[in-house]
């Protein structure tokens, strides 16, 4: 409307330290007065260290001078643009984010952590994940570890690692239910504890690919009120696997319905398809040689979990079709030419019939598998900085497709729609699989992330990135 000579706002000799918050807004209703509900505004943070040492961040697009009243030693840090914020060398004070959970009522919860590995869950609008004002927040408790957290509609189930107050020794899981139906005023509903028994428990990987010979356990959440926790004792540990069942339908009282054992063989690479539960189980026969098992437990009934029979297959399962008719696996073979001994791998399509398992197809390639997934239509076999997509759309006539990655130090986060979402040392990248046989690098943000919790809804993905926000993408093609 006109323009506005500089103007000092704001001076604050001596500043406390903390975090302040400027906004800068605007009544778009010209009306003589100032109307709450039609007011649209922009924020500064101020992040204030010590005298000496002071870091700011600015949101949005728009860049704002910082006054020179505010310190007399100016801004530390060089400023650097980057794609969603502002960003600085010195990031000490500022919130990392770990993770981000969209909610059915057009927010989403942020989680962040400070320097004093203080937890808040802020609630903040889908709109703006990263920059939008959060208005309401619960801080967790320090004196656990934060695995991960469900999402139930506009529920969350925050999942964390305590100490047995009783016995020092022993490590608990613990649930805890925060209902965000009325976002501005959240409220903590029911918890349940149960005994980790020291076993190896990775809930992280939840959403992200299946890890090739996993042994670690894993949680799945299943038609949104259970969640399946699959204990691993790994392959050496005497201590056998278990599946427990939590039912979260009354928020306010979730208990534990169900626990199997599997005393049998040990088994790993869990994975979830609909109310099936599969996993894999071996057993050495002789020398360099060993029989793998398809486990599956029907979980149509969780209180009553249907173990059904095991089904030899070739090589450990990392997936399936939609339908469950189709099975894939990965089988390493030996190979003897004289004295010369070498490891190699086929890819195998297997499909049901009356609870035995033929092979249909299978490809045979050079390098061990540090991660894999089956989905869209396509298997991803991970090596290092080397891809190999498989097309299964016809599993008695599989085709496969090499490709390289960007880094060779690449963690592959998770894989939807076609897209496979990987971080390197630096940065986060998502590659373009729609045509499998000319993989193609879709985006990229220069930041590194500090989590492997992404998190899929609808046609976007949220993924976290430490210092620097929240990266919001859309899936569509």
């Amino acid at each position: 409307l006109f323009t506005l000579p500089q103007t000092d706002i704001l001076y604050i000799p001596q500043p406390a330290a903390g975090i302040y918050t400027l906004y800068f807004g605007i009544d778009l209703n010209m009306n003589g007065k100032l109307d709450a509900d039609s007011l649209v505004f922009g924020e500064v943070r101020v992040v204030m260290g010590s005298p000496s040492d002071f870091v700011t961040t600015v949101s949005g697009v728009h860049t704002y001078t910082l006054a020179e009243p505010l310190s007399s030693s100016g801004v530390s840090g060089e400023q650097k643009i980057g794609k969603n914020r502002w960003e600085f060398e010195n990031t000490a004070a500022m919130p990392t984010f770990l993770h981000f959970m969209p909610l059915q009522n057009g927010y989403g919860i942020q989680v962040q952590a400070n320097n004093a590995k203080q937890l808040t869950l802020k609630t903040v609008p889908l709109s703006d994940p990263e920059n939008g004002r959060a208005i309401s927040q619960v801080i967790l408790a320090n004196d656990s570890v934060y695995y991960g957290m469900f999402a139930n509609g506009n529920r969350i189930c925050w999942a964390y690692r305590v100490l047995d107050k009783e016995n020092i020794c022993r490590t608990l899981i613990g649930f805890k239910v925060i209902d965000f139906s009325e976002p501005e005023t959240p409220v903590i509903r029911g918890s349940i504890e149960v005994e980790d028994n020291h076993y190896y428990m990775d809930p992280m990987v939840f959403g992200a690919p299946i890890c090739f010979d996993n042994y670690y356990g894993k949680i799945f959440q299943m038609n949104g009120n259970f969640l399946i926790l699959t204990y691993s004792a790994g392959y050496y540990a005497s201590i056998m696997n278990k599946i427990i069942i939590l039912d979260f339908s009354d928020p306010d009282h979730p208990n534990q319905i169900s626990e199997s054992r599997l005393d049998d063989m040990h088994a790993f690479n869990y994975f979830l398809n609909g109310n099936m539960l599969y996993f894999t189980q071996s057993k050495n026969i002789e020398y360099k040689q060993s029989k793998h098992y398809l486990g599956r437990i029907d979980l149509s009934n969780p209180a009553v979990p249907l173990r059904l029979p095991p089904v030899n297959i070739p090589g450990t399962c990392i997936g399936t079709d939609s339908s469950g008719t189709y099975l894939f696996t990965i089988n390493p073979e030996w190979e003897e030419e004289g004295t010369d001994h070498r490891l190699a791998y086929t890819f195998n399509s297997v499909k049901f019939d009356a609870d035995k398992a033929y092979l249909t197809d299978k490809i045979k390639f050079g390098n061990y598998v540090s991660q894999s997934a089956v989905s869209d239509g396509l298997a991803y076999l991970f090596h290092e900085n080397n891809v190999i997509l498989v097309d299964i759309s016809k599993p008695e006539h599989l085709k496969a497709y090499q490709s390289s990655l960007k880094d060779t130090l690449t963690t592959v986060m998770g894989v939807k729609n076609r897209r496979i979402f990987a971080k390197t040392s630096a940065e986060v990248v998502c590659y373009d699989a729609s045509d499998p046989a000319n993989l193609g690098l879709d985006e990229y943000v220069g930041h590194y992330s500090y989590s492997d919790r992404i998190a899929f809804s609808g046609n976007k993905v949220y993924v976290p990135l430490g210092y620097y926000g929240v990266w919001l993408k859309s899936l569509n093609n």
